[in-house]
Formats: C-alpha cells, sequence, structure tokens
C-alpha cells in the first residue's frame, strides 16, 4: 500500500537551480518511483497488490469519508488493494498534486490506506506494507492520534516504510579542480581527468614545536618574545 504525499508543497522544486536546465518537482519524484514500483511488479510479482491513497489533495474520495462527511477530508483513493494491471500505470501518470493550499494530514491517508487493507485482508494471512513517501513540509493536526495509529500498525502486522522526498537545499561550497586535463591513449582515444585536493583532518600543532627554553636577557619584553617559555628563580635562605 502506497500513501502519497499530494499537498501543494510538493510542488516545489526538488533540488536548487543553478543551470539553465529542467528541475522537476518533488511530487514528480515521488511519482516516477512509484511508476517503478508498479511497473516491477507488473513485469515480476504480478501476484503482488498495490493500493494508491493521495493525501492533501483539492478533492475527497474515500469510504470513511462517505460514511462520515466530516472527517478524512482531502483523502483521495487512486487504486484499492488489487493486483497491479496496466490501468494502474495509467492512473500513476495521471496524478496530479494540489494547486491550491489544501489541509494534509498524514495521519489521515494512513488511516485510509489501514481500513482499505483491513477490507482487503479480512484477516487473512498476507505481508502487508505499508509505503509513505512525503516531503514532511505540513504539519499533523492531532499529534496525540499518533500513538493510536502506531498500534494499529503493529496490531495489524504492517510493515511501514517513510520515504522522505529531499526538500531544497542550498550548496554554498564548491568544490574547485587543482588541474584539468586528458589522459591520452595515442592520437585517437583521450579521457578527462579532473584532479581535486583530498580533504584531510586539521590538527592542533603541538606545543613542543612552538615552546622552548628561554635564554636569559636583561629585559623583560625580550623574554616574552612569542615561542619563548619565561622563566623565573626564586632563593629562600635555609
Amino acid at each position: 500500500m502506497i500513501v502519497l504525499d499530494a499537498s501543494v508543497a510538493m510542488r516545489s522544486p526538488l533540488a536548487e537551480v543553478t543551470r539553465k536546465v529542467e528541475v522537476g518537482s518533488r511530487f514528480e519524484a515521488a511519482k516516477s518511483a512509484i511508476q517503478g514500483i508498479v511497473n516491477q511488479k507488473l513485469l515480476f510479482r504480478k501476484n503482488d497488490e498495490v493500493g494508491i491513497v493521495m493525501y492533501g489533495t483539492e478533492g475527497t474520495d474515500n469510504q470513511l469519508n462517505a460514511d462520515d462527511d466530516n472527517s478524512y477530508k482531502h483523502v483521495t483513493v487512486v487504486s484499492s488493494v488489487a493486483p497491479v494491471t496496466i490501468d494502474l500505470a495509467k492512473q500513476v501518470l495521471a496524478m496530479e498534486a494540489a494547486s491550491v493550499e489544501t489541509p494534509a494530514d498524514v495521519l489521515d491517508g494512513i488511516i485510509v490506506a489501514l481500513d482499505l487493507m483491513i477490507r482487503r485482508t479480512d484477516n487473512k494471512k498476507y505481508d502487508k506494507r505499508l509505503v509513505v513517501i512525503t516531503d514532511a513540509a505540513t504539519r499533523i493536526n492531532n499529534p496525540s492520534d499518533m500513538e493510536v495509529v502506531c498500534t494499529m500498525i503493529q496490531n495489524l502486522d504492517v510493515h511501514l516504510q517513510i520515504m522522505c522526498v529531499p526538500i531544497l537545499f542550498v550548496n554554498r561550497f564548491h568544490e574547485t579542480t587543482k588541474m584539468r586535463g586528458n589522459l591520452e591513449f595515442g592520437d585517437a582515444m583521450s579521457i578527462p581527468v579532473y584532479v581535486f585536493a583530498k580533504v584531510l583532518e586539521a590538527t592542533i600543532p603541538s606545543l613542543q614545536k612552538e615552546s622552548q627554553v628561554a635564554k636569559q636577557s636583561t629585559t623583560y619584553a625580550e623574554d616574552d618574545a612569542p615561542g619563548k617559555v619565561r622563566m623565573e628563580r626564586t632563593s629562600f635562605a635555609p
């Protein structure tokens, strides 16, 4: 079972735009991951069953909301738990994130997904897995419900996996090359080579190299010269 964050925050760029290239959104990256899962099941594991639930959508379409109009809003069931088909792959391609600000509670999406799993398995023996894909940019409305949801997951023997889509990160450090050139193999072949400086751990220099026994001098300032140890001698009569 897959629970996908479809809030408007998922439309944000996946990475920093540093060049004139097209950068996909977080939702597109998540959708690509789901496409990979569906294609793998379709080709190699046809006995596996997959269901998809999106939360944070502009509309609402789930059975729990049909039973109570005031609960589990903005949660849409894309597909109930069923064997993977070509139609499911087409549904994944048609998925879109919300274009306006909507409530997006991951717990609502998880509860709707668990309800679909209960309806499908009906206490039969299944290897149940729940995958949540989100950028974690929205808050949970009632954090106190988290313990209840965790208990439900444990009682149903569901393996929970959370995939966090990377958010925008501005890298202010850029590596510079020490040398650039080509590794040539005769006149017909060459390989571009970029040489970077290796990063080493910096350590504090030993004081043995900085300190030395001071020589006797007539001026106080000379004894306090950098790198010298000032010595004082005091004699006491018996």
